[in-house]
């Protein structure tokens, strides 16, 4: 991750080179004191052409600050749509009252959160952007890192001018990634403690009470039904105390971790 980093420093410490070489060659000229007609001539080129360097150099940092405000809206819609299905699935899963069924024992958080999150960022970048989007993200603790495959390009005076950069990104968030492989381990330990179990629906709430890490609370049942039947299989919904709020394109949102369990085969 710090060499992607370093990748965006690069391209910032390269922007403000670029519009003093433009200066450059003006300076030059001034101190030779040429005053014939063909320095007047080349004056003016050159003076036009470091005005275009420079509003292609103020276009592109501006294009960088915007970009990075759609990287956030961009994350918080994906880390609110994966809450919804758990983290670990797609829109495809099985089911039990309407949530995912995930099977902690099989997934692993770097394999299948970071994919997932990956592919959602993506294709919620493309909504806000109205463009094409390719992204490699990188996410840990409150930190993401967003590598582009796509260049973005300028030019000016018919081409004659052409400045080119990879609009890479590094934000931080007000959350925490760890969440979901908190969850991941304490599903892994309530299969382990509640398997096959009866009654079931004491052991989970007995197990439960002892998940407190990162301040979240787990609740037995679906978010709008804490009453949801408990078969072989459990609903669950996890959540922050206090509850966390977040804006994404549909407004202000809650993050709710909503996911199933199954604890017979």
């Amino acid at each position: 991750m710090e060499r992607l980093i370093k990748n965006k420093k690069a391209i910032e410490v390269f922007s403000p080179i670029l519009f003093f070489l433009g200066f450059l060659p003006v300076v030059l000229l001034l101190l030779t004191g040429h005053s014939n007609k063909q320095s007047e001539i080349n004056l003016d080129f050159i003076g036009k052409n470091q005005i275009l360097i420079k509003q292609i150099y103020e276009k592109a940092e501006n294009d960088l600050f915007f970009n990075d405000q759609l990287a956030k809206y961009a994350s918080w819609d994906s880390i609110y749509n994966l809450a919804n299905q758990g983290g670990f699935a797609d829109t495809n899963c099985p089911r039990y009252a309407f949530y995912c069924i995930i099977d902690p024992n099989s997934l692993n958080y770097e394999e299948n959160f970071k994919k997932l999150f990956n592919n959602s960022f993506n294709d919620n970048f493309k909504i806000y952007f109205n463009q094409t989007s390719d992204y490699i993200t990188a996410v840990k603790d409150n930190l993401v890192v967003g590598i582009s495959k796509i260049n973005l390009n300028y030019s000016r005076a018919n081409n004659t001018i052409n400045y080119q950069i990879k609009p890479h990104f590094e934000i931080k968030l007000d959350y925490n990634f760890s969440d979901y492989e908190v969850i991941l381990e304490n599903s892994k330990k309530l299969i382990t403690e509640c398997y096959d179990k009866t009654p079931l629906k004491e052991c989970i709430n007995e197990t439960i009470k002892n998940f407190k890490q990162n301040d979240l609370t787990w609740q037995l049942g679906r978010c709008d039904n804490p009453d949801t039947h408990v078969t072989d299989k459990a609903a669950f919904c996890v959540f922050h105390s206090p509850k966390k709020i977040i804006y994404t394109k549909d407004g202000e949102k809650t993050i709710l971790y909503k996911f199933a369990l199954e604890f017979k085969k």
